[in-house]
């Protein structure tokens, strides 16, 4: 029996493997029952199959294994819990099927000395875009002041089987191009998330922390051969940052000659105030990057941001996605999103709140349930994070792929769903090799 006074939590499989959640619903496997008693517990699950993985969470402690095939013959496993459990007690279960791209590993942390000790550090420098093929070796750094045990990294996303090794790992050398990787990163009760978007040609093979929402531009529109001169701004940066640079990261007119600069870099790092030059001799869309770097020419932090060439080609009631940009265009006006759409097994998928607000579309979340509600023209939208099933207005419906949420806690959805369940005409445009760079939605 449970022992009076515990609180069970049992869930299911993890989504797209991001950080060990709760509450993350799937059909892959049952757990029937747990019981708990003093420092055991006993698991009884249906569907599972040899080397499936549990997760067993008290507080800030865990017991991970893998299911053997005995275990898997008996339908029960015992296990010890990371310490006896008490009246008061939640004790979360997770269990996930082989077919869930989840894997973790676990190194000890190593203390800071010194003026660069702090108190529960824990960053990761990883590079913005990366290429098929290429290996990825982060700056981690960890410091155990006021936290202890390891750190825990787990990944989603096309990488080599068993190449990921303490976050670090080989990008799949036949990964799609704008593909995302998601790499998070365990300790205490801190987390890191970082996304690295999946390029042929990377912008930069530097570990560089991307950052969104800190950077802004007061003009995101410049016409054909005229120099924009822009106010910006910059809420933070790295105390380490010496000097700026601002790259050219794609350009929807190849051919367009491009120049970018900060005008007064030592100026606009010491007051997060100034101002940016730019001129391109070709209309279209330039995606950019304002670069800070130390002292040693390392990449410190990236913040992305684009800027239209020549008169609007969005209506107001367009908006547009670029694949791997945190920000949106919305008839003239540029804003920011902290999830960049993506490609993933040859699917678009977009951020779900960000495109409904930006149509100004009322949306409600039942953290309970891990429902969505959003209403917007005489339409009532009801859906549920892992469900297919969806209902407009009462009628239920169907999409292909199950919305889901990312480490940030973002809501996601496949473009089709947009097209069907929001009732947005979806339209793309493409680079020289055919592959999407950009989505149009048109609301009638």
């Amino acid at each position: 029996m449970n022992k009076k006074g515990i609180s069970l939590v049992c869930t299911g499989a993890l989504l797209l493997g991001l950080a060990p959640q709760v509450g993350q619903a799937a059909d892959s496997v049952s757990i029937d029952d747990v019981t708990v008693g003093g420092a055991q517990a006993t698991l009884h699950y249906q569907g599972a199959k040899a080397g499936d993985w549990y997760h067993i969470v008290m507080g800030d402690q865990y017991v991970r294994g893998n299911l053997s095939a005995d275990d898997v013959t008996k339908g029960a496993l015992t296990l010890s819990l990371p310490r006896a459990a008490a009246s008061g007690d939640t004790v979360h279960v997770q269990m996930a099927g082989t077919g869930n791209h989840f894997v973790a590993a676990k190194t000890k942390a190593k203390a800071q000395t010194g003026d660069a000790q702090q108190k529960g550090v824990l960053t990761a420098a990883y590079p913005a875009e990366v290429k098929p093929g290429s290996t990825v070796k982060p700056r981690i750094t960890v410091n155990k002041a006021d936290v202890s045990g390891d750190v825990i990294y787990s990944y989603s996303g096309p990488i080599v089987a068993g190449s990921f090794v303490n976050g670090g790992f080989t990008v799949a050398s036949d990964a799609p191009e704008g593909s995302v990787i998601n790499v998070s990163l365990m300790y205490g009760d801190r987390t890191v998330n970082k996304s690295l978007v999946v390029r042929k040609n990377p912008s930069q093979n530097t570990p560089g922390e991307s950052q969104t929402g800190d950077f802004n531009l007061a003009q995101t529109r410049a016409q054909k051969g005229q120099e924009l001169l822009t106010d910006i701004s910059l809420k933070k940066t790295d105390q380490r940052a010496k000097s700026l640079g601002v790259a050219v990261i794609r350009k929807e007119n190849a051919g367009a000659k491009v120049s970018a600069s900060v005008v007064d870099p030592a100026g606009f790092l010491a007051s997060g105030k100034g101002k940016l030059k730019f001129k391109a001799d070709q209309d279209g869309t330039v995606d950019l990057e304002l670069r800070a770097f130390d002292t040693a020419g390392q990449v410190l932090e990236r913040y992305p941001f684009q800027i239209m060439v020549g008169p609007s080609s969005m209506a107001a009631n367009q908006v547009r996605m670029t694949i791997g940009l945190k920000s949106l265009v919305i008839g003239n006006d540029q804003k920011e999103m902290d999830t960049a759409p993506f490609i993933q097994d040859n699917r678009t998928f977009v951020p779900l709140r960000a495109l409904a607000e930006a149509f100004g579309a009322k949306v409600e979340y039942d953290d309970a349930n891990q429902g969505i509600r959003i209403q917007m023209d005489g339409k009532d939208l009801l859906m549920t994070i892992g469900k297919k099933t969806f209902t407009i207005n009462g009628v239920q419906k169907q999409m292909d792929v199950a919305p889901y949420l990312t480490a940030s806690g973002r809501t996601i959805v496949p473009v089709r769903f947009a097209a069907e369940g929001l009732g947005f005409k979806v339209d793309t445009t493409a680079d020289a090799q055919g592959l999407t760079t950009d989505v149009i939605f048109t609301k009638a």
